[in-house]
């Protein structure tokens, strides 16, 4: 399992449809992370940024803002 992803791979992903098991494990992520796209995409091997409008489809009452990849200092 892949645990991260690198610039390139993100730009050349393609979008691919969430199962329902993708679904219900993303949504117990973000009830115990919070909205850590990083982190939360780690686990589902999905890009950060599908994880953010996957969470603002699921949430229509969620305040959209732009996007944007906050990288940390190791």
């Amino acid at each position: 399992m892949q645990l991260f992803y690198s610039d390139d791979d993100e730009s050349t992903r393609k979008m691919r449809p969430w199962s329902n098991t993708e679904i219900t494990r993303f949504s117990m992520l973000c009830q115990k992370h919070g909205r850590d796209w990083n982190l939360i995409s780690r686990f589902l091997e999905r890009t950060p940024k599908e994880c953010y409008h996957k969470y603002s489809e699921l949430n229509p009452g969620f305040r959209r803002q732009p996007f944007r990849i906050v990288r940390r200092r190791a």
